[in-house]
């Protein structure tokens, strides 16, 4: 769902998750879009068989980021200003 890695994205920080992006806007795209994009590519979300659970996978070259993208992605945690802090 766009919005809630939106939201993702925007608690984490772009500056945090993708520094790279700021200040990068290519043929008029603006940042944040290229970061929802990124994620997306990044997150794997798979039902498992017979069940009623999801497998959530985030690829980041930080582990505590990816570990956090994860879990508010998944409803597992909510957006809180300390997460900011601590990547």
């Amino acid at each position: 769902n766009r919005d809630l890695i939106e939201k993702v994205i925007t608690s984490l920080k772009l500056e945090n998750i993708y520094p790279e992006l700021i200040n990068n806007s290519t043929a008029g795209i603006e940042p944040i879009e290229m970061a929802i994009v990124r994620f997306k590519s990044n997150l794997r979300v798979e039902k498992i068989t017979k069940t009623n659970v999801l497998h959530v996978t985030f690829q980041h070259t930080n582990p505590r980021t990816a570990a956090i993208a994860v879990n508010l992605s998944s409803g597992a945690a909510s957006p809180r200003p300390a997460f900011q802090h601590h990547l």
